[in-house]
């Protein structure tokens, strides 16, 4: 059984812009809720977490791996937005075991939006996509690209958020930074 942690953190636009605040979610009862921004950060606190203390294994080449993955999106109005990192495909030139090094750093930043909870429920993207495997420390490639993701989002969220209007509504669509 894989170890994935999955997020999915309620977006409000740090002005108050696009979904008028009568039809916002908030959050009840007397605990203050926490914002968009730090929900990101305690995100980031457990990825660190489970970079350190992850549980190895053995992998077929003899390494010493670990497989824990988190995924994050965002809800907004009816939907659900998953941010991924579009990776490239090895070029035939380049090494299997050079291409994480030389052609992943190339993976551009992309949105899947699920326009419509009630009728598609869930991401159509494979779960390896828009999940990053954060237990092989610090310094891996993965633990980068989770931490692009995060500090990234934001400014996705609110070129999203200001180009609403302009979205076409059909299932799987993307837009890209």
């Amino acid at each position: 059984v894989q170890n994935v942690h999955l997020y999915g953190v309620e977006y409000v636009p740090p002005n108050g812009t696009g979904v008028a605040m009568a039809d916002h979610h908030h959050h009840h009862g007397t605990i203050k809720s926490h914002g968009w921004l730090e929900a990101l950060d305690a995100i980031r606190e457990v990825g660190r977490g489970l970079s350190i203390t992850a549980p190895k294994k053995e992998d077929k080449d003899g390494t010493l791996v670990s497989d824990v993955r988190i995924g994050v999106f965002a809800f907004y109005q009816d939907m659900l937005i998953f941010p991924y990192l579009k990776r490239p495909h090895p070029r035939v030139d380049v090494d299997v075991s050079q291409y994480c090094v030389e052609q992943e750093m190339d993976a551009e930043l992309e949105l899947a939006i699920m326009p419509d909870v009630t009728d598609d429920p869930f991401c159509p993207l494979p779960l390896h996509m828009w999940t990053h495997n954060v237990g092989n420390g610090l310094n891996s490639i993965e633990w980068k690209h989770f931490n692009r993701v995060l500090d990234s989002f934001s400014e996705l969220m609110e070129r999203l958020v200001s180009e609403l209007p302009s979205i076409p509504t059909t299932n799987n669509n993307s837009r890209q930074q």
